[in-house]
């Protein structure tokens, strides 16, 4: 964009209509649709400048993403992956001593240290497939259903009340879950039904406290 035009746009055109807009003629039809050229533009022009200057403090911010360790300057993602991985391995081999009782969370003087069970997870090998044709077949679930609001009149010539219905089946994933960590379901049962439970394994989590003071001792 040249200096004149820059300038320009950052200038609302002259013998432009009021604030009560009303267009009455072809000239302030053209004075209008002019207004809204400039309109259109400045948003343009602002959102690529607001980028641009988002963009170069990003690239400025990326150049202090560094920390010099012995002499050797090192990326901070680096670091905390270094370090990071250095505190899991000492607490995974100490946890016992690091935790009290049945918890699985240790406050130290710079951060909490935790080990995080990730969400089970159902695998359906078909069960859910053989349910929705079950929900759609007139002799299944959709027919109980149909049965049960026979006795809805609906005043339409064409349709019935279970025309404006959709029948459904879903896991109950929860009660799932409840029954297989409780051992009232195995895994071939659940085989059995086209279903199978994975609980991963915990998962290590380093959550340092916020920084608070550059003359903070190393407890």
């Amino acid at each position: 964009m040249t200096a004149t035009l820059e300038s320009s746009i950052e200038r609302r055109p002259r013998n432009c209509l009021g604030v009560d807009v009303e267009v009455t003629c072809d000239a302030e039809l053209g004075r209008a649709m002019r207004e809204l050229s400039w309109l259109e533009s400045r948003v343009s022009w602002v959102q690529s400048a607001t980028k641009a200057a988002i963009d170069a403090a990003k690239e400025q911010g990326e150049k202090k993403l560094v920390v010099t360790v012995e002499g050797t300057k090192l990326p901070i993602a680096n670091r905390i992956q270094q370090l990071t991985a250095a505190v899991d391995e000492y607490c995974t081999a100490h946890r016992d001593d690091l935790l009290v009782g049945k918890k699985k969370t240790r406050s130290l003087s710079h951060g909490d240290i935790s080990w995080k069970q990730p969400a089970a997870t159902i695998a359906d090998g078909g069960l859910m497939a053989k349910l929705d044709e079950l929900s759609e077949n007139s002799d299944g679930v959709r027919g109980v259903v149909v049965d049960a609001i026979a006795g809805i009149d609906v005043d339409c010539e064409h349709l019935t009340a279970a025309d404006f219905l959709k029948v459904s089946v879903s896991l109950d994933k929860s009660t799932i879950l409840a029954a297989y960590r409780k051992g009232m379901v195995t895994d071939e049962e659940l085989a059995a039904l086209g279903l199978s439970v994975t609980i991963p394994p915990e998962r290590f989590v380093v959550k340092p406290f916020p920084y608070t003071s550059i003359e903070s001792e190393l407890e």
